[in-house]
């Protein structure tokens, strides 16, 4: 099975680059989640920059996603369940 890689700049190149530097370079990782965000909405790319706002200490961040997430009936800002638990025992309002 031939494999093609996302093409760059689309969201999911995106996506997949923020994971790479989410540990090591979360700033920079944040920014291109948001990128993806921009380009195609995503209940995983969503799910991912919460999780991501947490780890990284941003809880005023990551609590706006979490307000967008109740107050839209988008599918793309649905709360996974293990991020929504990671999220409350985090002292978030989910």
């Amino acid at each position: 099975m031939d494999f093609e890689r996302p093409a760059e700049g689309s969201a999911i190149w995106h996506r997949e680059r923020a994971r790479h530097f989410a540990k090591k370079e979360p700033a920079l990782a944040k920014t291109e989640f948001e990128k993806s965000m921009v380009i195609e909405e995503s209940k995983l790319t969503f799910n991912l920059l919460i999780q991501l706002l947490i780890n990284m200490g941003d809880l005023r961040g990551a609590q706006e996603k979490l307000d967008v997430s109740r107050l839209s009936d988008d599918r793309a800002y649905q709360m996974n369940p293990h991020i929504a638990k990671f999220a409350t025992d985090s002292g978030l309002t989910v």
